[in-house]
């Protein structure tokens, strides 16, 4: 049977992304952490209830500039993506095992419910899931981009 790694997220930002590099290759990346609401009515008791869950979206190259450049605390966005897996050691020697989501296109949402659609960067190896990444890769010539003006301003 096959599947499909596929996430769709809408929520707020918790946290203005900080665009942060890899230490071997020196890879763009940040991390937006998203606040995912779920409100219902409490059937015996006729309350209003809410629980919120909070996904870490990881961003890399193209998307990490992207997020740091235009993403702020309390904004609401459209995230799509792949799950990931990824296992560490934290400080104190914990194994750790998060679930996360690997962006593959951003949106901003305007108050009205409509999005701006941020510009696709061109994809390059570190878009991909590290389980297919090749350990000892060249990175693939890519056609220099347009630069964008300083004076460029997301409608909002």
């Amino acid at each position: 049977m096959l599947g499909q790694n596929f996430v769709s997220v809408m929520g707020h930002v918790g946290q203005t992304p900080e665009l942060q590099h890899t230490n071997t290759k020196n890879v763009p990346v940040a991390n937006i952490n998203i606040a995912l609401n779920n409100k219902w009515t409490d059937r015996k008791t006729g309350e209003v209830r809410e629980t919120t869950t909070w996904v870490v979206v990881v961003c890399w190259d193209g998307w990490a500039k992207t997020a740091a450049k235009y993403v702020k605390k309390g904004d609401p966005v459209h995230v799509e993506g792949q799950l990931q897996r990824r296992e560490y050691q934290d400080k104190n020697g914990v194994d750790r095992k998060p679930l996360e989501i690997v962006c593959k296109k951003l949106n901003l949402l305007k108050p009205n419910g409509t999005s701006v659609a941020l510009n696709a960067p061109v994809p390059t190896e570190a878009d991909m899931p590290l389980s297919m990444q090749a350990p000892d890769a060249q990175p693939v010539p890519v056609p220099a981009a347009q630069p964008v003006p300083a004076t460029d301003v997301i409608p909002g």
